[in-house]
């Protein structure tokens, strides 16, 4: 019952110590601002151009309702396309955070002992001890940069 109440308190300060270091630093994404300032300018062009096509679509006549429709259909589904994706490569980061989560949390499963040897030595010594989120934490932050640098690439390339 200890165990799991230590293991239970340590995973709460991992989270409030990741989550208040992650939000100062870095959007939630993980992506540059400046990007995501791009991104919402395209959006808001998208929606410019919806808007102007409905418009069009409520003054057209008739025959050229059906040829305002399409063209208005035709931008609606690539804005829904362009949010799926983004949506799908969100989940995508999230999971790699978990599994890099799991894998670290399987590893001081298998060397609790050495773990709880360690930090009982430090304590008696009064030698500072690396918590173990600590290293999670770094880690994260290296794979959230390689991500960001992933997710600049990629908006890069579809700029040109």
């Amino acid at each position: 019952m200890k165990r799991l109440t230590l293991l239970l308190f340590l995973l709460l300060i991992f989270t409030a110590a990741y989550c208040g270091d992650t939000a100062a630093k870095t959007p939630s994404l993980g992506i540059d601002p400046s990007a995501l300032g791009a991104a919402q300018k395209e959006k808001d062009k998208e929606q410019k151009e919806i808007d102007a096509l409905l418009e069009k679509y409520k003054a057209a006549s008739d025959a050229d309702k059906k040829n305002i429709k399409a063209e208005l259909t035709q931008k609606i589904t690539a804005r829904e396309e362009a949010r799926i994706k983004r949506e799908r490569e969100e989940i995508a980061r999230q999971q790699e955070k978990l599994k890099t989560w799991s894998a670290v949390l399987d590893n001081e499963e298998k060397n609790k002992t050495a773990l709880v040897n360690t930090e009982t030595d430090n304590l008696i010594t009064g030698k500072k001890t690396e918590a173990p989120w600590e290293k999670l934490k770094a880690a994260t932050e290296k794979k959230s940069g390689d991500i960001k640098n992933k997710a600049l690439q990629k908006a890069a390339e579809v700029k040109k």
